[in-house]
């Protein structure tokens, strides 16, 4: 009985990591479709970076904001941005930066977390 325990325990610890790993994978997939518009992406800080739909790179919708370097090296201030697929948008309207990812608002599962 201990024996079955501990490998179940094993196996979920497992699929937890997976699918930690997977969405650590997903952001930065979808991060190179801001990183591409950026003078600097080296020196780019996201933030509030958030998910929205299914596990596939192309149906999933990215929110958060970008700090990037403008042409004189200095910091311009983080910027609101949406991802959704392959299409990359530089939003200052936080109302429609909201509507876009108002499914966040929705209780999120328990294996969940926002980075």
């Amino acid at each position: 009985m201990k024996k079955a325990l501990a490998i179940t325990v094993i196996l979920l610890g497992a699929l937890a990591a997976a699918a930690m790993g997977y969405r650590a994978y997903l952001v930065s997939e979808l991060r190179q479709h801001v990183l591409v518009h950026l003078a600097d992406p080296d020196a780019a800080q996201f933030r509030n970076t958030r998910l929205v739909g299914d596990w596939n790179p192309r149906g999933m919708v990215m929110c958060g904001e970008v700090n990037a370097r403008n042409a004189l090296g200095g910091y311009a201030g983080h910027r609101k941005y949406v991802v959704m697929g392959d299409s990359y948008f530089h939003i200052d309207d936080e109302q429609l930066v909201n509507s876009m990812c108002s499914v966040l608002d929705d209780p999120m599962p328990w294996w969940y977390f926002r980075g």
